[in-house]
């Protein structure tokens, strides 16, 4: 796995790479709010071992990259089509989580022509959890920065372990990727407040379901314990998106490629393998933005 910085408009991104430098075919992926590239380590991995292109970014103002407390959902889409540069030879299927997946169905309408298809993890089809003024989200997102310091490593990967069922050397890795220690030996979570502030902002002002999507096959993961009980925004979406999946990973908590990397992995690699639209590829008609 390589590290680079992407130089943007936004500042630098801290990018996570997989597999080749480039080719027909790759896997572009953005984390959920306040996490980092190291969310997608089992896609990363297994990218390398199938021989395909996976690259995973740290969004502004989230672990390594640089704070972009002005940040807007145009902003986020021009930011993904200088990603996208980084692999100017392959169609895309981009992968989000959370926020993440919002950032991507909003963005994908500026890489029209390179999209082979989008997976939506938990995200963008739940009615919004983001309420209230900017202050009380920048009071909620300081306290979770309060909450996420602990005296030392030990302490920090013990609370970390208690968090979930299994823990490997995968999930270990993302946690010590989502936090540093300071000069005070403190372990605190990276992430700019005033940037994930805003954040919090464009959440909860956004709209999907009211903004023009790219029409292209959607396969929709979903936490939740009862896979009859699809969120009901997903019902809204399928109006929209005449192509679109929907699984539910059973048991998954929100954090579905933390909590289940084998089974978000595996869904995403069959929807690579068989639910993509590969024909932008070959020069072939594509269908066009459903506004």
């Amino acid at each position: 796995m390589e590290e680079t910085f992407r130089q943007t408009r936004l500042g630098a991104l801290r990018v996570l790479r997989a597999g080749p430098p480039d080719g027909a075919r790759a896997v572009l992926c953005w984390p959920g709010l306040g996490l980092t590239a190291q969310e997608f380590h089992r896609v990363l991995r297994e990218g390398a071992q199938r021989g395909v292109p996976v690259l995973a970014v740290d969004p502004p103002g989230h672990g390594r990259s640089a704070p972009a407390p002005e940040v807007t959902w145009a902003d986020l889409a021009e930011v993904l089509r200088d990603l996208a540069a980084e692999l100017p030879s392959a169609q895309l299927l981009l992968v989000g989580h959370s926020a993440g997946a919002t950032a991507l169905l909003y963005g994908a309408r500026g890489l029209a022509d390179r999209v082979a298809g989008i997976v939506l993890g938990d995200g963008a089809f739940h009615d919004s959890a983001v309420h209230g003024s900017e202050a009380e989200l920048s009071a909620k997102n300081e306290e979770w920065l309060r909450q996420m310091t602990y005296p030392d490593w030990e302490s920090c990967l013990g609370a970390s372990r208690a968090e979930f069922e299994t823990w490997d050397e995968d999930l270990e890795a993302g946690v010590r990727d989502l936090f540093a220690q300071g000069e005070d030996g403190m372990v605190r979570a990276r992430g700019d407040l005033q940037t994930l502030t805003r954040w919090s902002v464009l959440l909860r002002d956004y709209r999907p379901l009211g903004a023009p999507l790219l029409d292209v096959p959607v396969l929709a993961l979903w936490a939740g314990e009862d896979p009859l009980a699809e969120p009901p925004g997903l019902a809204a979406l399928r109006t929209r998106l005449q192509r679109l999946e929907a699984r539910c990973l059973v048991g998954s908590g929100h954090e579905l490629f933390w909590d289940q990397p084998a089974a978000s992995s595996d869904a995403i690699w069959r929807f690579f393998d068989e639910g993509c639209d590969w024909a932008a590829g070959q020069g072939l008609p594509r269908p066009s933005t459903r506004g």
